[in-house]
């Protein structure tokens, strides 16, 4: 089947972005329908394919419109018969829309062929899932009521013919409807003028009624074959013909202005490259560090001049620019985040085609959509939770029949929960199913040699669900091509730590288990507490920082041979960054500070030498080959020019867990 289609850069981004949208609510719809019958989803499903199937005939992809017309058909009959769709019809829907997916690859040519075998067996596939004996594949198409005005005065001068057209009410994708009327004017090539415009109807602009001011002089044959043929266009309920009434010089010039206002209303959206987007990232990097310069330089001149006038005025012009960078990393920073519901939406397919594959049932629930997350984070956590939600498909959840044996639904239910608390990104992935036993993992370590026996005695059962981090563990026997291969969670474990996050899990046996994720929202610019040890800075992320105290004001306490304070009813170690990095003994005095730090449902007491400062820090990648700073995440510049090591909470935590035993 040939096919040819003229579409313009715009036009085709229009299709695509709309015909997307249609695709990932299809799959999300059909998989929902399977958990059980829902009117007003197959009502919805009955549109979008209604509309695809527009689109595709507007633009000539008839191949796309044939299939999308037989799945319309398969689901009229349906929402006719008040009935839920069948196993058959549910998978054969799957098919079309897979199908549909595969004909989007081909937008980008203007000429192409379409294989004729692979699309009469689709549209096979879609016939016989109708349960009826229904075989006319055409939907019965609405009919035209044409309505004519004359000119209120017949001595006036007509100045040609006008069009009216109206929606039905239910039309859901208005500026689809025009545009396709306009399409089939200008295949006519009938000159015209429109309101909405043309181009506003292409950006996905509409109103109520699609005003066509016909400027060349047709007979009325053409004009009701005109009329006809936009009768032939969905969701148009009629058509009033009007005479223009010749108007005055003057209203010509507000017709000028409208068009002005139009090319405005197009200006004011425009596409950005992420490569152009990365690029002001950095370069409002190096305005904050050049902010932060400006900041110490003004702290040392204060102390000179105090009183002097253009101080105050380079004091307050100064001020005026604090506020515009900060206005501007705020914006910047929301441009480059983007809502999760742009990567989870597809999990839902995903996660069923897993489960049909290894003949499972799943039921996958997402909240917290709306959050946004910076893109570099996003791209990263795509990748992680796909593998989490794989792994509780096939590691977590029991076969049907298993779970109905030991009284749970045959169909098993996956969670993932998003939430935005504390400036950081809190993920919840988990499943119902039955949960790790610390028994078959203990045994891994043992027969893998990481631990003893006799040390594995000794290991708490969070210390050893840990080892599900472990390079290489696995507890699947069978290796398959979903997972069971001994990789990929201590990959996960460290993508995210390089994220400057951290994940943790807990898990009962025949109950499931959940992962805790924690992310900060943005790679590129934190707030940080710049800290002094041993004359070195460390930067520690404020996002981990619930307080900072007086050690001097509590009272220390050796627990495990280690000193611990009680702060606010809670017992928490206290550790000295000296003794962490450079091994140096240290002790506590009346002005010896600590930094109170939570992550994962843990707290501990960080002392430094001194606190310097609180400030936005730039972050910037390195890679440390010395051992020593094994818990460096990354490092700034400061404003005084020094360069700042910012610490990696997370494998600060592990650290004192191994080193120092810390539940």
């Amino acid at each position: 089947m040939k096919i040819q289609i003229g579409l313009t850069h715009q036009e085709r981004n229009l299709f695509n972005k709309e015909l997307n949208q249609h695709i990932g609510f299809i799959e999300n719809s059909l998989i929902e329908l399977e958990q059980g019958y829902q009117k007003e989803l197959i009502e919805q499903l009955f549109r979008s394919f209604h509309t695809i199937k527009g689109n595709a005939g507007m633009i000539g992809y008839t191949s796309m419109q044939e299939v999308s017309a037989e799945t319309e058909h398969v689901l009229q009959h349906f929402r006719q018969n008040d009935i839920t769709l069948t196993e058959e019809s549910n998978e054969a829907l799957f098919t079309a829309v897979d199908y549909i997916k595969n004909l989007t690859k081909n937008l980008s040519k203007s000429s192409f062929d379409v294989s004729d075998s692979m699309h009469n067996e689709v549209l096979e596939i879609i016939r016989k899932s109708l349960p009826s004996q229904e075989t006319n594949a055409s939907l019965k198409i609405n009919e035209l009521t044409q309505k004519e005005e004359s000119p209120a005065n017949l001595n006036a001068t007509v100045d040609g013919i006008s069009l009216e057209i109206y929606l039905n009410k239910e039309a859901e994708m208005p500026a689809v409807t025009f545009y396709q009327v306009i399409h089939l004017i200008e295949e006519n090539k009938i000159q015209f003028e429109s309101n909405p415009t043309t181009n506003d109807i292409k950006n996905g602009k509409s109103a109520e009624i699609l005003h066509i001011k016909l400027l060349k002089t047709l007979t009325n044959e053409e004009i009701n074959t005109l009329l006809k043929e936009i009768a032939i266009i969905d969701d148009i309920q009629f058509v009033k013909k009007i005479f223009n009434v010749k108007k005055r010089e003057k209203n010509k010039g507000n017709l000028e202005v409208r068009e002005i206002k139009n090319t405005k209303e197009e200006l004011s959206e425009v596409q950005i490259d992420i490569s152009q987007l990365d690029d002001l990232i950095n370069q409002l990097g190096e305005i904050i560090i050049n902010r932060n310069q400006i900041a110490d330089a003004l702290t040392a001149l204060e102390e000179k001049y105090p009183l002097d006038n253009d101080f105050v005025k380079l004091s307050e012009t100064t001020s005026k620019l604090w506020k515009s960078s900060y206005r501007l990393q705020s914006l910047l920073l929301n441009i480059r985040s983007i809502p999760l519901h742009s990567v989870l939406d597809k999990y839902h397919r995903l996660s069923r085609e897993i489960a049909k594959k290894i003949n499972k049932k799943i039921r996958l629930e997402i909240t917290g959509q709306e959050l946004k997350l910076d893109r570099i984070i996003l791209n990263y956590l795509n990748d992680i939770l796909i593998h989490l939600v794989r792994n509780s498909i096939d590691h977590g959840i029991e076969l049907p029949e298993d779970r109905k044996n030991i009284g749970k639904d045959s169909t098993g239910t996956i969670k993932i929960i998003a939430e935005h608390k504390n400036n950081k990104a809190i993920f919840l992935l988990s499943d119902d199913g039955k949960g790790l036993d610390a028994d078959v993992i203990v045994k891994k370590i043992i027969d893998k040699k990481i631990l003893s026996k006799e040390e594995t005695l000794e290991l708490t059962k969070e210390q050893i669900f840990d080892y599900i981090f472990h390079p290489g563990f696995s507890t699947k026997e069978n290796v398959s091509d979903i997972s069971g291969r001994g990789v990929g969670m201590d990959v996960v474990k460290n993508t995210i730590q390089k994220l400057g996050g951290g994940i943790t899990l807990s898990s009962e046996k025949n109950k499931g288990t959940t992962f805790k994720i924690t992310l900060p929202l943005t790679m590129a610019i934190i707030k940080g507490l710049i800290t002094e040890i041993d004359k070195k800075i460390f930067i520690i992320p404020i996002t981990y920082i619930e307080e900072i105290i007086d050690i001097a004001d509590y009272e220390t306490k050796p627990i495990h041979n280690h000193p611990h304070i009680i702060f606010r009813e809670e017992v928490i170690p206290v550790f000295h960054l000296k003794e962490l990095f450079f091994k140096k003994k240290t002790t506590i005095t009346n002005h010896t500070k600590g930094v109170v730090l939570s992550f994962s449902d843990k707290s501990i007491i960080l002392i430094v030498d001194k606190i310097i400062d609180e400030q936005e820090i730039v972050i910037k990648n390195i890679d440390f080959v010395d051992q020593l700073y094994y818990l460096i995440h990354s490092a700034t510049i400061l404003g005084t020019g020094d360069i700042g090591l910012i610490l990696d909470i997370s494998s600060l935590f592990d650290e004192i867990k191994r080193k120092y035993n810390l539940h």
